[in-house]
């Protein structure tokens, strides 16, 4: 019983980081002006709590900046802040219905983007 939780909650890890990977990638691609590289983490943290939302974080910016995108290498650290906030804000209020746990995700998305803007002067990379 305990090894198929484990195997759960590794699979679970990996789908988060793979969403990460695929809203990265699209919001890179559509010019997107969001950031869609965090859902997964958001996700991971509020299942598993802050630990666990730390890896789909780490995950996806490592295979981002290999792959397709090489400043994802310079946000692994705000991802796993988001992870962290995430995991700590779901665990300290533990929302008992889908309505408020979406608020909270949002919330918590958004104040998590702050950090992630900055680098970024008017909406272009630097060259």
């Amino acid at each position: 019983m305990m090894n198929t939780n484990r195997t759960l909650k590794l699979t679970t890890l990996a789908l988060c980081g793979v969403i990460n990977i695929l809203g990265g990638t699209i919001a890179l691609l559509l010019r997107l002006p969001v950031y869609l590289d965090s859902i997964g983490t958001v996700l991971a943290a509020a299942l598993f709590g802050p630990a666990a939302g730390l890896v789909p974080g780490l995950i996806s910016g490592l295979i981002s900046g290999m792959t397709s995108d090489v400043y994802a290498f310079y946000y692994i650290p705000v991802q796993l802040v988001i992870g962290l906030v995430a995991g700590l804000v779901f665990r300290r209020l533990r929302p008992s219905h889908t309505a408020g746990s979406c608020t909270l995700s949002y919330t918590t998305l958004f104040r998590s983007c702050i950090p992630e803007a900055p680098p970024i002067p008017y909406g272009r990379l630097p060259q």
